[in-house]
């Protein structure tokens, strides 16, 4: 949840005039990290972590899962 919400602020950052943060209490702070990657990156890596979230929900295992989701933000 708090690494959606990070993702969501940043994406949102990026996006929106004045977003409301869920997880950032600076918007500066959020400006400089959302700063270093492109937004479509961001909205990618969003979807994987949401993927990760579904099948560890699914009693996939948490360990394979960060396996997984690790080794597909490397090739984006």
């Amino acid at each position: 949840e708090m690494l959606l919400s990070a993702l969501r602020d940043l994406i949102a950052i990026k996006t929106a005039r004045a977003p409301a943060m869920l997880f950032f209490t600076s918007r500066d702070e959020a400006r400089r990290k959302a700063s270093v990657i492109e937004t479509k990156r961001l909205s990618r890596i969003f979807e994987l972590v949401c993927e990760a979230e579904r099948d560890v929900l699914r009693n996939v295992s948490v360990q394979t899962v960060l396996i997984d989701v690790g080794a597909k933000i490397k090739t984006i």
